[in-house]
């Protein structure tokens, strides 16, 4: 009876002591919610006060926009391969110049080549042709001249993205409902995520929306982007040759520049001293890079657009 009377004792006790686990855990649990809660208010409040955005919005149309952009390739390779495009520096002006680079369809819209080949530029002007019908009287769209970390580190070249914005006071400062649209590098978010990126300015548009220019001129000493491939960005460049920049001194080179690398290296250059060319190569690196097929047809319009450089300088004297 004596030991009966003791393990009922002892289940009211274990029950007891498992109500009040429950209890504590319960009470525990709402606790740290509250806390949590009140974290993230304070996390908004303070990175508000420091000029930052407690970062929870989402894109407008976003599935509309990355279906556009998701297909577009940085890439200038295709187009240069077309026998109608020319090169001319004017080495007194300091101006490098490429004719008949863009094509225009009938509504004055930019066709890029393949229907998604461009640089920046371009793959901009086409994108913002294909949103402003989404968007329609939404939000602002304009162009942004910018520096990026991982390719375009340099503020001497102009890389062009979007901005998507209800705000009109578009920069400097924090921003709301103001988004970062960068076709070319296939991103798309809330416009304060963007730490990588540096702002130079805003451009309310571009000539090849506002102008429609088939022609681009570039200064030199200088260089022009064209392709970002295996981690890889190649640019076509016109530099000194042995201290010198004139008709019969200069340096035609394309360089690869690995991602987030300042210095590039030479895969193919034609360095013209006193009249006289010495080919340079480093065909290892330009076929690890675009293929040995690739390379190899790359290498012979590079040849052509040389031999147009100096044809024209010869027909100029």
């Amino acid at each position: 009876m004596l030991q009966n009377k003791e393990n009922n004792t002892v289940d009211r006790l274990r029950k007891l002591v498992f109500f009040y686990k429950i209890i504590a855990f319960t009470l525990a649990l709402f606790i740290i919610l509250g806390v949590m809660l009140n974290l993230r208010s304070w996390l908004s409040e303070y990175t508000n006060d420091l000029g930052l955005e407690f970062f929870n919005s989402r894109p407008p149309y976003r599935k509309e926009i990355i279906d556009i952009i998701k297909p577009l390739r940085y890439s200038y390779m295709s187009m240069l391969m077309r026998t109608d495009i020319r090169m001319y520096v004017d080495f007194d002006d300091k101006k490098w110049h490429i004719y008949n680079l863009h094509r225009f369809d009938g509504q004055g819209n930019i066709m890029l080549e393949e229907g998604r080949c461009g640089i920046c530029h371009e793959l901009a002007a086409y994108t913002y042709m294909k949103i402003m019908p989404i968007l329609k009287d939404e939000y602002k769209v304009s162009f942004l001249r910018v520096s990026e970390s991982s390719f375009f580190p340099s503020t001497s070249w102009s890389h062009i993205v979007l901005c998507i914005s209800k705000d009109t006071n578009l920069l400097p400062g924090p921003l709301t409902n103001t988004y970062l649209l960068d076709p070319s590098l296939h991103a798309y978010d809330d416009f304060n995520k963007f730490d990588n990126y540096f702002f130079h300015e805003r451009l309310d548009m571009i000539s090849l929306v506002s102008d429609r220019t088939r022609d681009e001129v570039w200064p030199i000493p200088g260089g022009i982007p064209i392709f970002i491939h295996n981690n890889y960005l190649l640019k076509l460049r016109i530099d000194e040759s042995y201290g010198m920049l004139n008709k019969d001194n200069f340096t035609f080179a394309l360089i690869a520049t690995r991602r987030n690398k300042y210095a590039g290296r030479i895969i193919l250059a034609f360095r013209r001293k006193d009249g006289k060319d010495i080919l340079i190569e480093n065909s290892m690196l330009g076929e690890k890079i675009l293929g040995k097929k690739d390379y190899g047809n790359f290498k012979k319009r590079l040849e052509e657009f040389h031999g147009q450089i100096v044809e024209s300088q010869e027909k100029h004297m």
